[in-house]
């Protein structure tokens, strides 16, 4: 039953998310799918099949958030912001800490890894809820 006129509707307001343009779309479906499994792979057993397996599909989705985020812009006009550095050092970090992983260099894949993400998903993810930002008004209005 929709709600009455000038009340408010409990739960997240998907429709935001809907129409935003593609890339937008894209960039936070991956978002939330690499933040999903790269929780679950920190509580896995780490050189396991799962890890392992899942840590491609990490990989592909973090990548994809990081290409993703080139194409979106708005915070300064038309261009690139500082988040955009993020991004870059995502691109940079990946094949860095894949790299180590085959070379079993576990102590910088670890270290690559979790700094990618803490700090690209979980750190800029919160700032994705500051008042008035889409994922704030998604959640809270």
């Amino acid at each position: 039953m929709p709600a009455a006129s000038g009340t408010v509707t409990p739960g997240p307001n998907f429709m935001l998310l809907f129409e935003q343009p593609t890339v937008l779309q894209i960039h936070v479906l991956a978002a939330l799918a690499a933040a999903a499994l790269g929780a679950a792979m920190m509580l896995s057993r780490k050189g396991a099949r799962f890890h392992r397996a899942a840590g491609w599909v990490w990989v592909a989705l973090a990548g994809a958030v990081a290409i993703s985020s080139l194409f979106i812009v708005g915070l300064n006009g038309d261009d690139w912001s500082w988040i955009h550095i993020l991004s870059a050092l995502t691109l940079v970090i990946l094949p860095i800490a894949v790299i180590a992983a085959r070379r079993h260099d576990v102590k910088q894949h670890r270290r690559q890894m979790m700094g990618l993400f803490y700090g690209g998903f979980v750190i800029a993810g919160a700032f994705t809820f500051i008042p008035g930002r889409l994922m704030w008004r998604v959640f809270f209005g």
